[in-house]
């Protein structure tokens, strides 16, 4: 639901800027990809995925939430 009024519309932007700030912090690099295993991904047989792969992930990529 859209807020109505001027004050609840600028928290609910506070709102959605802290948590567009949220997603764009996570890294979706294979390293955090819970498909990852010891250098393999698991989606590949076990391969190794090129080194931009690597860096950005792939539309395969999942994460667990869990920080380490």
């Amino acid at each position: 639901m859209i807020p109505t009024k001027k004050v609840d519309i600028l928290k609910r932007i506070d709102e959605l800027k802290s948590e567009l700030g949220f997603l764009e912090s996570i890294n979706t690099g294979c390293q955090k990809c819970t498909n990852f295993d010891r250098g393999g991904c698991r989606m590949a047989s076990g391969h190794t995925p090129p080194q931009e792969i690597l860096e950005s992930g792939c539309n395969e990529w999942v994460w667990d939430e869990v920080p380490f």
